[in-house]
């Protein structure tokens, strides 16, 4: 298929995806950082927890949230999955040619990852809730959302309306 004419709001995207990705891809490597840096100043880190919030549990406070960076490791590592497979849709839309197969997987793929990520809020729940039970006056957010949900239905509906599109235009190149 011949290239589309460059299309500014592909562009955007295409520029809004890497900006995006990138800057997941160094919060998650900060994060990975900041591991055994925790573990390897345990004693400082629960000193300081504890002489700001003298209600905190201490050492038992390490685990949890190691446990909890790892989580937003995770969902960090699956959010740029779910990116570089939207990325590679919006390049087939470039080339024009976005009914192919290869692209109804994508948004199959994008579906499974952000129910993954729905359902990974429930783990991150329970230990920032202990946490915060803790520490008082720390807010954090990790919850199941409606429209996460939702956006992994409209993608599993649109991966099978890629698959039928690809198929019909198939059968249609077949008769010509």
């Amino acid at each position: 298929m011949p290239l589309v004419k460059r299309d500014p709001l592909l562009t955007a995207a295409r520029w809004i995806v890497n900006f995006i990705m990138a800057v997941m891809a160094f919060a998650a490597s900060l994060l990975l950082i900041a591991i055994p840096i925790l573990l390897f100043n345990q004693g400082k880190v629960v000193a300081e927890i504890v002489a700001e919030h003298p209600e905190a549990a201490g050492s038992s406070l390490i685990g949890p949230i190691i446990v909890l960076m790892l989580v937003v490791i995770a969902l960090f590592c699956l959010a740029i999955t779910w990116l570089v497979n939207l990325r590679r849709i919006i390049g087939s839309v470039a080339q024009g040619d976005p009914f192919i197969p290869v692209n109804a997987d994508r948004l199959a793929r994008m579906g499974w990852i952000t129910l993954t990520m729905q359902l990974a809020a429930f783990p991150a729940t329970a230990v920032a809730g202990w946490i915060q039970t803790q520490i008082d006056n720390l807010q954090l957010d990790f919850e199941f959302s409606l429209t996460g949900l939702l956006l992994a239905l409209l993608l599993f509906i649109l991966a099978r309306v890629f698959r039928h599109g690809t198929a019909l235009r198939d059968d249609l190149e077949g008769t010509v």
